[in-house]
């Protein structure tokens, strides 16, 4: 044979390798068409799954209901039957006789006539020796035939078996019989294709009727009746026959037999032993409420859920908390800021003896009257503030920064217009107003303040007698204030009288006494004309009262103005800056001093007021400390604290280097319109800056990753949830936005972006330590104040918090995928639905309680003097934490009353109802969402699937584990695996 040419042979090569790939890709292509054949086929399959599901649904819903509608008709027949018994007269029971008898006798003359016939029904022909003749037909033996059964055979009965403690599941089953199977056969058969035991069941009819074991399936139904058996449990208990089954077995009545009486059905039944009874059962269930929503339960293969929880999102959140725990404890260290605090605070408030003049301070939160107040802020003050560190506690320990400020709020002069009601109130009475505002707060000059502070020269100004008229030393004369030389007078100001006399200098202030407050000047000028140390006339009677309510020395009345007085302004500490008789409103020491508004227990007060500064790093204490005390005299007697006056704020910041925080110290005397003075303070640590502290590196690179962390649940956490609902059809707004998960989510992301902005850039970027001290001891304007940065700190160690709570309720709600865990949150979730109406109620409920305690107790005790502070002193008392021995008295009933409903609303209706609801519902939960937790454990391919990444999956499958079994959907066949 001759050899092919090279070229041909090159050709049939370069043939051999393109058909061999053409046969790859096309066995490729042929795969592929398979892989997406099965899938195909697998999606009818489930559809066809689904399809059968609900048929078999539906079947059974449709036998339920025949048996329903047979049940109630055996029912209406048997109502029909008494009903004729019950109310059919002697008429009917001889109509139905004489019924009965005619049918008897149609049919006996029907047998006697057949009897009498014969065969033919003619006599037939006789021999000669008398025999009868019969043919060949009539010689034929016929047999009787068997007569046509009006049954048709039994060859197939369907056996139903319910489950137990369920209406809803039933189990099927076709029993072909033969013409001699005994219902035992059938029993024993049931039982072991249910694997159930023979002796604890027993076989009934549709009507109820039970199975004896040696009856032939074949005379086991009536001739309509259907061939079904049901395989119940046995009731040994039940010894009481029910209607049915006592009707059955009576004996027949015959003609002239007496009706026997009835017996009373109420009696001889036990409704809990009727629940082979179907649809009395039911009936009886029905009737209880929440037996038959209990009863009704099952195991509803509840695991949506898992497929939203990712581990991912597990591993973010748990690491998210770890860090948020580190932050929290390198940012607030343990008892540093308790210390730190408390030190100087109970050196500010503890009772003082004061070493010069013997005087006892009260501590500062047993301060009641001004007097007291007088004591706390000249004693105290200066004994902690103004003293060197041997002598001092609080330098002692601490470095106090910058300066110290008091600052005084009053409202305008007394006024008629300001007594209230307007229609009551006397046309000459003078009063106060109650609140300090904006509509109200006082801004004259302080006369005789100035003349103190900034000093006085006698040999320029010359003064007359005026009625409200303000000294200035530089105009002459003023239409409508009498006879003044070289001065000026303004309206609504001190009193500067003339006719100089000795003034007889004395210490103590004379102030309006609580009986004459409020009270006309003509009553007060009246009450006090016959006194020897004041000599009044018609001129100066509306004078006096004025001094009276402004609690001015008595030597400021007549004072002569004939000696200089040198200017304290700018010396031994005192401010150069700010001046105590002039008014600074609160735009102008926000912006000057960074100061802002404090909160009081009567009202809120702002920046605005009468200033006055002393320099804590002055360098000489002991004169300071001097003329701290001999200011506070002065003022004292000047009117600088009067009954206009409703607070005075003491102010100024620390630092200690051994905690390495600052300490801002506002202390409010408050003094409404009565006479009482309520101390308040807001005593707080900070930190002006994170900068240069031991661990500001640590905090600042734990703070970025937590910032990574709340931009990962931004950008793909709530993407993540708000596809799963889309995917779900259903709404993100109400199936994940404004639902608690959506709520923690939002939450941590706006707590964290505000801590990043207030810690990382608003105290560490922008705020520099150096700087901010030398800005609080060196400024221009004497005082700045401290206190909005220590808001500032305040606020973003608060909102640690609410962080953290969101952190750990969002990780637990990732744990739904443990059985467990997942019944509980369940029933929390319901409960707390379910629970809501009761809400509704049990909220204005409430709200009157307070109503009620306010009214009660709100002019004897402080935490009920308003309704915000009635509803948590309610909340308190129900909780314990107040002694309630002193509001409830044996000689007020109304407060017996109170408590009595306050008990019966909080124990009876709110604890004792929310318990019984979570009992409730936490057994319908276990029982509809994992009566059974074992049918739910996890293997090895379920934890694999759900928690690696697909391709990983399959890698670990194929490659590391391929003999185990495999989830539905990582393998090619068809093989069903319950996936849970």
């Amino acid at each position: 044979m001759a050899l092919a040419p090279v070229d041909e042979v090159g050709e049939d090569l370069d043939g051999m390798d393109f058909t061999i790939q053409t046969c790859k890709d096309k066995i490729m292509h042929l795969q592929a068409d398979r892989e997406r054949r099965l899938e195909a086929t697998e999606r009818l399959q489930e559809k066809l799954k689904a399809l059968n599901n609900e048929l078999a649904a539906r079947r059974l819903e449709a036998e339920q209901r025949k048996m329903e509608l047979k049940e109630e008709q055996n029912r209406n027949k048997q109502h029909a039957l008494m009903k004729r018994e019950m109310g059919e007269g002697a008429d009917g029971l001889i109509l139905r006789r004489d019924e009965d008898q005619s049918k008897v006798r149609n049919k006996i003359e029907e047998m006697i006539q057949e009897k009498t016939a014969g065969p033919t029904g003619k006599e037939k022909q006789k021999t000669e020796y008398g025999f009868r003749v019969f043919d060949e037909t009539e010689l034929m033996v016929e047999k009787p035939m068997e007569a046509q059964s009006k049954e048709t055979p039994v060859d197939t009965v369907l056996v139903t078996h319910q489950k137990p403690n369920s209406d809803d599941v039933r189990y099927h089953l076709s029993y072909r019989v033969a013409k001699e199977t005994p219902s035992k056969r059938l029993r024993e058969d049931a039982c072991n294709y249910w694997n159930l035991s023979e002796v604890e069941y027993i076989l009934l009819t549709v009507e109820n009727s039970k199975v004896h074991d040696d009856v032939s399936l074949q005379h086991c139904f009536r001739p309509n009746e259907r061939c079904q058996l049901i395989l119940a449990p046995k009731d040994p208990r039940r010894q009481v026959l029910m209607d049915m089954e006592l009707e059955a077995t009576m004996p027949k009545r015959g003609k002239g037999s007496k009706p026997s009486k009835k017996a009373d059905k109420v009696a001889t039944e036990d409704p809990s032993k009727k629940y082979n009874q179907a649809g009395q059962f039911i009936d009886w269930m029905q009737a209880r409420p929440g037996v038959w929503e209990f009863m009704t339960q099952r195991d509803r293969n509840v695991v949506e859920h898992i497929t939203r929880i990712k581990p991912r999102s597990i591993i973010v959140y748990l690491f998210f908390i770890l860090a948020s725990l580190v932050s929290f404890l390198f940012v607030n260290p343990a008892s540093k800021g308790y210390y730190m605090r408390h030190g100087p605070l109970l050196a500010m408030t503890r009772p003082h003896i004061d070493s010069a003049t013997g005087e006892v301070s009260p501590g500062y939160f047993d301060i009641k009257t001004q007097e007291q107040a007088w004591h706390w802020l000249t004693h105290i003050v200066s004994e902690q503030l103004m003293k060197p560190e041997s002598e001092s506690d609080i330098r002692a320990h601490n470095y106090i920064a910058g300066w110290l400020r008091v600052r005084m709020q009053q409202v305008g002069e007394p006024s008629p217009a300001n007594c209230m009601p307007q229609d009551m109130a006397p046309s000459d009475s003078y009063c106060v107003s109650t609140y300090y505002d904006s509509a109200s707060y006082g801004e004259e000059d302080l006369d005789f303040v100035r003349m103190y502070w900034d000093g006085y020269n006698h040999t320029t100004t010359v003064t007359t007698t005026t009625t409200t008229c303000t000294f200035d030393a530089t105009i002459t004369t003023i239409p409508g204030c009498i006879g003044i030389t070289n001065g000026t007078a303004t309206s609504g100001g001190r009193r500067l009288p003339s006719d100089p006399v000795d003034p007889g200098y004395e210490e103590e202030s004379e102030i309006l006494s609580p009986q004459d407050e409020g009270n006309s000047i003509e009553s007060i000028y009246s009450r006090r004309e016959s006194s020897d140390d004041h000599l009044f006339d018609a001129d100066s009677s509306e004078e006096e009262g004025r001094r009276l309510i402004y609690g001015m020395a008595p030597w400021t009345e007549n004072h002569p103005y004939t000696s200089d007085e040198p200017t304290v302004q700018g010396t031994d500490g005192r401010s150069s800056s700010v001046s105590p008789w002039k008014f600074s409103a609160a735009d102008k020491n926000s912006l000057d001093h960074n100061q802002g508004p404090l909160s009081g227990l009567w009202q809120k007060y702002d920046a605005s007021g009468y200033n006055l500064d002393y320099n804590l790093s002055h360098s000489n204490l002991t004169a300071m400390f001097n003329a701290y005390r001999a200011d506070m005299l002065a003022l004292r007697e000047r009117g600088w604290w009067t009954n206009r006056t409703r607070s005075i704020i003491v102010s100024f910041t620390l630092f200690s280097s051994n905690y390495e925080m600052w300490l801002n110290s506002e202390y409010v005397l408050e003094t409404p319109a009565s006479a009482i003075v309520h101390p308040v303070i807001h005593v707080n640590t900070f930190r002006p800056s994170y900068k240069d502290l031991s661990n500001s590196q640590t905090i600042f690179w734990i703070d970025n990753i937590r910032l990574l962390f709340s931009l990962f649940i931004l950008c793909i956490q709530i993407y993540s949830e708000i596809g799963y609902c889309k995917k779900a059809e259903e709404s993100w707004l109400t199936g994940y936005l404004i639902t608690p998960l959506g709520f923690a989510d939002v939450g941590i992301v706006v707590f964290m972006l505000m801590i990043y902005v207030i810690r990382q850039i608003l105290l560490g970027f922008v705020e520099e330590p150096v700087t901010f001290l030398q800005d609080i001891i060196d400024n221009e304007n004497g005082f700045m104040g401290t206190m909005p940065v220590a808001h500032l700190y305040r606020l973003q160690l608060q909102m640690e918090g609410p962080l953290f709570c969101c952190l750990v309720f969002r990780f637990f709600s990732f744990l739904r995928i443990n059985r467990q865990i997942y019944i509980i949150w369940a029933t929390l979730v319901e409960a707390a639905r379910l629970y809501l109406p009761f809400c509704l109620v049990l909220t204005p409920v409430l709200f009157g309680m307070v109503v009620w305690a306010h009214g009660l107790w709100h002019s004897t005790q402080r935490m009920y003097s308003s309704i915000p502070t009635s509803a948590m002193s309610v909340v308190m008392m129900v909780h314990g934490d107040i002694d309630v021995q002193a509001l409830f008295r044996a000689h007020r009933p109304d407060t017996l009353v109170f408590g009595i409903l306050l008990y019966v609303v909080v124990w009876l209706f709110l604890i004792n109802a929310w318990v019984a609801v979570m009992v409730h519902v936490y057994q319908t939960t276990r029982v509809r969402a994992g009566y059974q937790p074992s049918d739910y454990k996890w293997e090895e391919k379920h934890y694999v699937k759900w928690s690696l990444w697909r391709p990983f999956a399959k890698i670990y499958f194929n490659v590391l584990r391929p003999h185990i079994e495999k989830p539905k959907d990582l393998k090619g066949d068809d093989d069903d695996d319950d996936d849970k």
